[in-house]
């Protein structure tokens, strides 16, 4: 169902289950109110809706109309109050409201008041709408069913008025029918109609006025009596026509002479109906609007007129520059863009002395070509050679569009209809029936017929009957307000009439505009071929659409639809659902779906298609090609798995056999080439030609550490040899080599180190390391004695001697199958220090190993040594320099001293004898480790340590080492010595970069120092 059918459909529902007093969603929630008191439970609903606007107290006499609330006034003097929730965005959907007050004959008055909106509706004449005390605000005043009103008065209210259903509204009084004035004199006689001033003479603070919806307002004072006879129809400050009203204004009498009709600063018309603006003055000139024509916009309407009964010396512009004739002044604003260029205007006096300015659309009309059975026809042609019984294409083609009513298509704002009628036979007056898509008629004979084409505002009420033949039969098309449209007359001779069925065996569609492309897709029409229309048609709302429709889901375009079987005709199924039942014009546009709606007869074809649009740049990323994996488990998946899926990987060696045979579990040295297929997503097709790409990954080893991506061509198959038993139609266009996922590690390994008397082979501690980072595996651990063999059960260390450390460690968590190399394995450590140590080449059980081989002098724990050397450091030569010894895994020094001075010497004594990590610090310097070995003798050990920024290490901190530091963030001297690069850290972040760049800046200019 239309969506304008079925919102009339829910607003008529709505309404009456308002009128039984129950609780309808989102538009009115009901209590009635009977003698003043209140029933029900909403009320902090209501009045927590009715805190942002006054009670209305002058609306109706004797009743405070609170927002929130709606006020139903019956024949009886009762009246009963209800609790309401008017949403915005139904405010425009009434049709359900006005039949449910119509049919209640005891029913008065009306009004429905919240959230800002004002909705009222009325059977008694002359009611006065006096909106005062809403001062400073917005009000949409909602009218929806053809009222007789006297005036209305609203200060200083910004008023949209809405006129629903065709509701045409008409005043006729001015607001002296109830003693109200504001921009008139108040101890006067004159008034306005529509009054939005708050002041008098002045549209300072005055609302703005808005003319909406799909109405006519209508106000006529011309018979108004000499106390409501007005000055002005209309006070407002901005005054808008716009959408689909009309708006037709005539005052002025014997009683009075208007003054101007619109007071307004500016005036814009923006409508696809006509304005109709009438002076009836019968002694002063008068203007049509009070704004300067600079402040005048015409951009739609069917038609402005502006008449003066006093002929053309009874008009008054503001704008004038002196010109007397109202079609020069208007061609003049014209000329320099004020007026668009599709106006037409014109000027004309009547012989009763009346003068009419027109401005509309001339001869700048549509034109149109209508055809019957794909042949052109034309006013007063006789159509032979049709059968009775049989249906036929009828169609109305558009050959010539006016800008200003294509502009009016554009914007959704006018609506196209087309259909034919067969008058009654004979003499009578009337139509037989009427056709929208497909024309027969049953019986022999010659048939007046009428086509007409006709153009409506997309909101009218009554754009409903053109969905429906039995409607448009007795449609009176002059009572319709069409924008425009184009009737012929002619005659069709039948002779013969058919008998049974004819069958449609295959069905051909159209898409226009070549190659389908996303930015292109609305130029790719779908329309059937004149065969196909010969024998089928389509409704608009569930026929050929025209316009692709884009699923997120299936990242494709699609189209669905019906077409029917004309009068005569009927779809063979075992043809029309076949392989060649639907044919298109273009190779890549594919038929989805197909299926026989089956009702009385087969005649209607469910048809569903898919635009598909061309892969230019298809790539796959490697997956599981890992040094130690089975090659069953390598892959290929798509960067864009909407457009395009890999499939049929398969891994080929081509060392074995005479082309080759299908790799197995992949191994050092081995070269391989990958097969694929490509399968292009539901909405994708893939030509030969287009570009195929294999990405391996980054992050992984193939002759080393490669940090970004690599990326292969393929070639086609055919490309490659023509012996090849391989069916993929891809290959990568050279040999790969299985490599490593590289990943990083932590990078402290401990260990229990050797302690004379404990026998390792026994003694639990030395058969694997004491901490482990994660993701390692320790896949061998022994210690070898002075003859570096294993050592025995009752083996022990003694003083004096070296042993060696044996240890083999694996590594895991790699996110693919196959095997992990450790990228940062150089930075391992054991207990702290460096160690003699490599990669071992990978195995199939393992993968690659890290080998430890080190030695460890076994130390008489009584015994003690020494570590003695000069501290260098700079600036302050007060500044305590401390240096500390620190165990293997120990975060508390075991030894420590403090010297003074930028170059000075320094002694640590009875030290046990070990491998110690030797720090030292000194204020605004960064700290520095060594390792170091201690006897039973005296260690020699210097140290340096450089201030925070000192990236060059020569004492000073200035621009030279913001020069130095650039050129490592530039990557065109890079600081490979570890010490300088914690210098250069100078914001702390753990990362070498512009920032720190930036911080040593600051610190050389002295804005921010770094100490």
């Amino acid at each position: 169902m239309k969506t304008s059918k079925r919102n009339q459909w829910l607003s008529f529902l709505l309404a009456l289950i308002m009128i039984v007093g129950l609780l309808p969603l989102s538009v009115l929630t009901a209590r009635a109110e009977s003698g003043g008191e209140e029933t029900g439970t909403t009320q902090g609903i209501a009045q927590a809706s009715a805190t942002g606007y006054p009670a209305l107290t002058n609306l109706v006499e004797g009743t405070e109309i609170l927002h929130g609330y709606g006020y139903f006034f019956y024949k009886n003097g009762k009246v009963d109050r209800r609790s309401i929730a008017i949403d915005p965005e139904d405010c425009r959907l009434n049709s359900g409201l006005r039949e449910s007050y119509r049919s209640d004959t005891n029913l008065q008055r009306v009004v429905l008041y919240d959230n800002g909106i004002l909705k009222y509706w009325t059977r008694i004449e002359n009611d006065f709408l006096d909106l005062s005390g809403l001062e400073g605000r917005s009000l949409t005043l909602v009218l929806f069913d053809d009222l007789d009103l006297s005036a209305l008065y609203a200060p200083g209210v910004d008023l949209k008025m809405i006129l629903t259903n065709g509701a045409y509204v008409t005043f006729r009084h001015s607001t002296r029918y109830k003693n109200k004035t504001a921009y008139c004199p108040q101890n006067g006689v004159t008034g306005a109609v529509i009054d939005l001033a708050q002041s008098e003479g002045s549209l300072n603070g005055c609302g703005n006025f808005e003319l909406l919806g799909n109405g006519k307002l209508g106000i006529f004072t011309k018979d108004a009596p000499k106390k409501t006879s007005p000055d002005y129809a209309i006070v407002a400050k901005n005054t808008s026509v716009l959408e689909d009203t009309a708006l037709s204004v005539t005052c002025g009498n014997s009683y009075r002479d208007v003054n101007t009709l619109i007071q307004t600063i500016t005036f814009t018309i923006d409508t696809t109906k006509s304005v109709n603006l009438n002076i009836t003055n019968p002694k002063f000139n008068a203007a049509p609007w009070g704004c300067h024509m600079n402040n005048f916009k015409i951009l739609n309407a069917e038609e402005l007129n502006v008449s003066a009964n006093l002929g053309v010396d009874g008009l008054r512009f503001f704008g004038s520059n002196n010109e007397s004739d109202p079609v020069k002044m208007f061609k003049y604003y014209k000329s320099i863009g004020k007026i668009g260029s599709e106006w037409n205007i014109s000027g004309n006096t009547k012989n009763t002395g009346r003068y009419d300015l027109i401005l509309n659309h001339g001869n700048d009309k549509p034109r149109i070509r209508f055809n019957l059975n794909l042949k052109e026809v034309k006013n007063g042609d006789i159509v032979r050679d049709l059968e009775a019984g049989l249906g036929y294409e009828m169609s109305a083609e558009i050959l010539y569009m006016p800008e200003w009513m294509q502009k009016l298509k554009d914007a959704g704002r006018i609506e196209f209809h087309f259909f034919g009628r067969l008058c009654n036979p004979g003499v009578q007056v009337g139509y037989e029936d009427a056709y929208l898509y497909d024309f027969y008629v049953d019986r022999i004979g010659t048939h007046s017929i009428e086509f007409y084409w006709v153009c409506k505002s997309a909101t009218d009420p009554d754009d409903d009957t053109f969905r429906y033949t039995n409607l448009l039969k007795d449609y009176e098309l002059t009572d319709a307000g069409t924008l425009y449209y184009e009737r012929l007359y002619f005659d069709v001779k039948m002779d013969n009439k058919v008998g049974g069925k004819r069958y449609i065996y295959n069905v051909k569609l159209l898409q226009a505009g070549g190659e389908f492309t996303e930015e292109t897709s609305a130029n790719h029409k779908i329309s059937m071929h004149s065969e196909t229309l010969a024998e089928c048609y389509h409704i608009p709302w569930d026929g050929i659409p025209s316009e692709w429709e884009y699923s997120s889901i299936d990242d494709a375009y699609v189209m669905d639809f019906y077409l029917r079987a004309r009068h005569g005709y009927e779809f063979s199924g075992s043809s029309v659902l076949s392989s060649q039942g639907i044919k298109l014009n273009v190779q890549n546009t594919k038929v989805t779906n197909k299926e026989l709606i089956k009702g009385s007869s087969n005649r209607q074809l469910s048809i569903s298609l898919v635009a598909k649009r061309r892969l230019t740049d298809v790539r796959g990323t490697l997956k599981n090609f890992r040094l130690g994996t089975d090659t069953f488990f390598t892959e290929l998946v798509s960067n864009e798995p909407k457009k395009y899926t890999y499939k049929n990987t398969v891994v080929y060696d081509p060392a074995y056999g005479s082309y080759g045979v299908e790799a197995g579990q992949l191994g050092d040295d081995d070269m391989c080439y990958v097969y694929f297929d490509v399968e292009p997503g539901f909405g994708y097709y893939l030509p030969e030609n287009a570009s195929v790409k294999v990405i391996l990954p980054a992050g992984y080893r193939a002759n080393g550490i490669f940090d970004s991506a690599e990326t292969y061509s393929t070639v086609y198959k055919g490309d490659w040899y023509d012996y090849s038993p391989i069916t993929q139609k891809y290959r990568t266009s050279r040999l790969l080599e299985p490599n490593s996922e590289g990943k990083e590690y932590g990078t402290n390994i401990l260990i229990q180190e050797p302690k004379a008397g404990d026998r390792p082979a026994v003694f639990a501690g030395y058969a694997k390391p004491t901490s482990l980072p994660s993701n390692m595996k320790v896949l061998s651990m022994q210690w070898l004695g002075p003859d570096y063999k294993p050592m025995g059960t009752y083996d022990k260390f003694e003083v004096g001697k070296d042993y060696t450390l044996d240890l083999r460690i694996g590594f895991e968590g790699g996110e693919e199958l196959g095997h992990v190399y450790p990228k940062n394995n150089r930075d391992f450590k054991v207990n702290g220090k460096y160690v003699n140590s490599w990669m071992d080449n990978m195995d199939f059980t393992d993968g690659h190993i890290w080998h430890v081989y080190c030695s460890y002098e076994v130390f008489d724990p009584n015994a003690s040594g020494s570590v003695s050397g000069t501290v260098k450091s700079y600036n302050s030569t007060t500044d305590p320099v401390t240096v500390q010894l620190f165990k293997s895994g120990s975060s508390s020094a075991s030894y420590n001293t403090t010297v003074k001075g930028n170059s000075v010497s320094y002694t640590i004594s009875g030290i046990t004898p070990g491998t110690y990590t030797m720090k030292v610090s000194k204020k605004n310097h960064v700290t520095r480790e060594y390792t170091v070995s201690v006897t039973t003798g005296t260690k020699t050990q210097n140290a340096e340590i450089w201030l925070h920024g000192d990236v060059n290490g020569d004492g000073v901190v200035n621009i030279k080492d913001c020069s130095r530091l650039l050129k490592h963030v530039n990557k065109t001297q890079l600081l490979t010595n570890t010490y300088a690069l914690k210098c250069a850290n100078t914001n702390g972040d753990s990362a070498v970069n512009i920032k720190d760049c930036s911080r040593l800046l600051k610190h050389v200019n002295k804005t921010q120092p770094l100490w």
